[in-house]
């Protein structure tokens, strides 16, 4: 991506992109990623920005006790998953997943 976003950059009016910069931020948010230990923290926040809200939704809560850079232990869910919904339809609970989706598209 890096070899790309420079040669784009070499043609005119392409510089205010600052696609290497770009690329730079990109790759840096991906490798963090690799250490699952962020990502258990990631996905504590998450559920955190979802406390003020009294929707019902919940989420898998990360066991950093026992997570490690390489493996992500999280607490089972017993639930419905969303593609169920997704795929015969919400019925009488298609607008609380709209609102709750929605939420969660803008609480990230």
């Amino acid at each position: 991506m890096a070899f790309f976003a420079n040669v784009i950059t070499l043609f005119p009016g392409m510089q205010w992109l600052s696609l290497p910069e770009e690329v730079a931020v990109f790759g840096q948010m991906m490798h963090e990623q690799l250490d699952l230990r962020i990502e258990a923290e990631n996905l504590a926040t998450f559920e955190k920005n979802f406390e003020a809200r009294k929707l019902p939704v919940t989420f898998p809560r990360p066991l950093k006790i026992w997570s490690t850079k390489d493996l992500l232990v999280e607490e089972y869910e017993n639930a419905l998953p969303l593609e169920l919904f997704l795929r015969n339809g919400g019925g009488p609970y298609n607008d609380t997943l709209a609102e709750v989706g929605l939420d969660a598209f803008l609480v990230c």
